[in-house]
């Protein structure tokens, strides 16, 4: 789900489109990880941690870049309106 909405930002034109891709796909991987660990016993702390880090960089890259983005339309939006 994630690597589809790395597709999507790169159509809505998001420039981090790549770095949300990478995070998408390095959380992705580690999530593997920690599974298939966890049926051969205790999953390392330190993948964990890793796929959390991705997981959670991955989202603030998409927060700050859309939140940048709507921010942007609606003071272009509020200064047409002013006109």
């Amino acid at each position: 789900m994630t690597i589809q909405t790395s597709k999507d930002s790169k159509k809505f034109g998001l420039e981090t489109w790549h770095f949300i891709l990478i995070c998408a796909i390095v959380a992705g991987a580690l999530g593997v990880v920690v599974v298939i660990k966890s049926f051969w016993g205790a999953p390392s702390r330190i993948v964990n941690g890793c796929a959390i880090l991705a997981e959670g960089f991955m989202n603030h890259l998409l927060v700050k870049s859309t939140v940048m983005i709507i921010s942007g339309h609606s003071y272009q939006e509020e200064g047409q309106q002013n006109m």
